[in-house]
């Protein structure tokens, strides 16, 4: 007899910002329709007196939330082994359990889901579902260094021999998916379901006037949101090449926080470019939108470096689903171009050129019928190809089927 209980363990989730917390967010929203959801992870590294509590359970909507205070168990991440902490702390958490009927859904880094398929699979003999958000085992093993990248090559080989003990799969595009068609030695189902945003939250009719902003009505506003911490977030290209629109009336708005921020503002000073670029802060999703829905072009700025060609940001279906154009940077013939530049959404930039950079913008600057038509490219893309969900309900119905 088929379960209805599902628990959804990730390492991400809001407060926590980022693609993958917004991706688990989603999830969770979604699939609560149709199923009960546990949902397990850790307290955010966002940090917040009320959350400082131990496997806490608590309902949101109708859903239940077990959050887990790392504790000592912190003092691991220093060493940067594999999360093994978050391992130990799963599977007491699945011991403490009292409804035992249940499938297990796994959206995490690449370390914990082949140590977890294999405990949940041998241990609790429990059918999983692994949620693959890009291909970071290789990543994290190409980017590694010294006794990591060693920790990160044995990883790789475990994560092929016990990738098969998964009996449902969920991809966020064919190339990953290709990828774990690669290595799995037996037919699984393979599901393609991409980042989902929150359609009511991110719709054209969520929108402000710039006024309310207090936002000047002839500036050109180009618009980022998100993580300013990572390594793969290259906003960098942007901002020099602002040194050749000096005497444009560009604005970029950055909303989001991390160390990436000293960063940028040591290269704005440089430039003496302050007038063009203004720092938002943390902000809800509600603010997000409606930034975007004053912007004339939205920035999805990927590493130009090859081995990030499998990752797709949620923020790029976010943006599409506000009906804006698309300024996206990231590697070449990587699934970010293909979908940027097969579906005419935006401008796609692949190479590190400043100046090249400013004379794309200032083509746009100078020509915004042109964003028009992007914008009616990214309404139409989301309607026709992206219907979430039917493709909520394609899940429901596999995992029901497990």
């Amino acid at each position: 007899m088929s379960s209805n209980k599902l628990v959804i363990i990730s390492n991400y989730f809001p407060p926590d910002i980022g693609g993958g917390s917004s991706r688990v967010y989603e999830f969770v929203e979604h699939l609560s329709k149709y199923l009960k959801i546990y949902l397990f992870t850790r307290i955010p590294y966002i940090y917040d007196n009320s959350l400082l509590f131990s496997f806490k359970k608590t309902k949101i909507n109708n859903y239940f939330v077990n959050k887990v205070k790392l504790g000592i168990f912190k003092y691991l991440d220093a060493l940067k082994i594999c999360n093994f902490k978050l391992i130990f702390l799963y599977f007491l958490y699945l011991c403490r359990i009292k409804e035992k009927d249940f499938k297990i859904l796994i959206s995490t880094p690449p370390a914990e889901p082949f140590l977890t398929s294999l405990i949940f699979s041998k241990i609790f003999k429990k059918r999983v579902i692994l949620d693959l958000r890009d291909d970071w085992i290789n990543v994290n093993y190409i980017k590694s260094k010294g006794l990591i990248k060693l920790q990160n090559y044995i990883i790789k080989i475990l994560y092929k021999k016990y990738i098969n003990n998964i009996d449902l799969f969920i991809c966020i595009n064919n190339s990953i998916s290709d990828s774990v068609k690669d290595i799995i030695n037996k037919k699984i189902p393979i599901l393609i379901i991409p980042n989902i945003p929150n359609s009511e939250i991110f719709s054209p009719n969520n929108k402000v006037s710039r006024k309310f902003f207090e936002f000047n009505e002839n500036d050109f506003i180009i618009s980022y949101a998100g993580n300013l911490d990572a390594e793969y977030i290259n906003i960098e290209p942007l901002l020099h090449s602002f040194k050749y629109l000096k005497n444009k009336r560009i604005k970029l708005l950055l909303i989001g926080f991390g160390r990436l921020e000293v960063k940028y503002k040591k290269i704005i000073n440089k430039y003496s470019i302050q007038n063009m670029v203004e720092f938002l802060g943390k902000r809800d999703k509600d603010f997000i939108a409606k930034i975007y829905s004053i912007s004339d072009i939205c920035l999805v700025p990927l590493s130009f470096d090859p081995v990030y060609q499998y990752a797709l940001p949620s923020k790029l279906f976010e943006i599409l689903s506000c009906k804006k154009a698309v300024l996206a940077f990231g590697p070449k013939d990587g699934e970010l171009s293909k979908i940027v530049e097969n579906n005419k959404l935006g401008i796609f930039i692949w190479e590190n050129n400043e100046k090249v950079i400013s004379k794309l913008l200032l083509k746009f600057y100078n020509n915004r019928n042109l964003i028009k038509e992007y914008e009616k490219n990214s309404s139409k893309l989301i309607k026709e190809k992206y219907n979430y969900n039917k493709l909520i309900k394609n899940l429901v119905n596999n995992i029901n089927r497990l």
